[in-house]
């Protein structure tokens, strides 16, 4: 059968287009292997992304342990050293508050002695002018005798010199005078006696007195306790957020290159059938 020239150019042409069609199917298959090449790179990134997030997370969560370690161990320090300060200065508190109290009960001591003191030595000094206000009482008492003893005696020289009458009467007498004299003399000298007796005793009891109230002014004031001082308190804890876990990235997606030498083949072969006359 003979070809037209329409037909014949149509024919030529095809075989051109199928000729194309066998080129660009090469073309595509080297750009689909180096899309496979893509993918499988791809694959391994994304394989390290996940296994890399899963170690960071293992690694925050550890960080996160190791900080909360350290800030405990930190604070227990810090509380521990807080409740040695407060039992040492508890323990001072306690002994000061405890020599206090020894130097009060000294005091106390010493003052009880010193009132002791005051009175044997009061005591002491009333016995003292009790002593001496006899002494003067029973020196009188014999001064009064001496003199009564010495007018009987000029009495009986009156006598003895063969006195008698008016003569003896006024020896006697001047010799009562004079008698009367120093007796009057004695009296005054012992109620003088008496009354610096009762002077030096409420100077004794003054002297007591104002030794007494300077012991009183001596002690010392009962100690009170001193406060307790205010404890420790906890200090207070961070929070810490929880590490947040990893989420898998997106998956890489094959590649595929662009056209099907098939469907070309296909499109081709219809194109190049429908030009030809096949009634001829």
């Amino acid at each position: 059968m003979a070809i037209d020239p329409f037909t014949g150019s149509l024919i030529s042409s095809g075989i051109s287009s199928i000729a194309g069609l066998f080129g660009s199917s090469a073309n595509n298959r080297s750009q689909q292997a180096a899309l496979d090449r893509q993918y499988a790179y791809d694959k391994k990134v994304y394989q390290y992304n996940v296994r890399q997030a899963k170690r960071d997370y293992k690694y925050a969560q550890r960080s996160r342990d190791i900080a909360i370690a350290n800030e405990n161990a930190e604070l227990g320090w810090r509380e521990a050293t807080a409740q040695n300060d407060y039992n040492h200065s508890m323990a001072i508190r306690d002994y000061e508050d405890g020599m206090q109290m020894r130097a009060y009960n000294k005091s106390e001591q010493t003052f009880k002695q010193q009132l002791n003191f005051n009175n044997i030595a009061a005591q002491v000094a009333m016995e003292s002018e009790n002593r001496f206000l006899e002494e003067q009482r029973t020196a009188t008492a014999f001064e009064h005798q001496d003199l009564f003893v010495k007018v009987l005696e000029e009495d009986g020289k009156a006598v003895a010199r063969g006195q008698s009458g008016r003569s003896v009467a006024k020896t006697i007498q001047s010799v009562l005078a004079q008698s009367g004299r120093n007796q009057a003399i004695l009296a005054e000298s012992l109620v003088s006696a008496e009354k610096q007796y009762n002077v030096n005793l409420r100077k004794i009891a003054a002297d007591k007195y104002g030794a007494d109230l300077q012991a009183d002014a001596n002690r010392m004031l009962k100690p009170e306790v001193a406060p307790a001082l205010p404890k420790p308190i906890p200090l207070p804890r961070s929070i810490f957020q929880k590490v947040q876990k990893p989420k898998k990235p997106p998956a890489p997606m094959r590649g595929t290159a662009s056209g099907s030498f098939g469907a070309d083949l296909a499109g081709a072969l219809g194109t190049f059938a429908s030009g030809i006359n096949w009634s001829k």
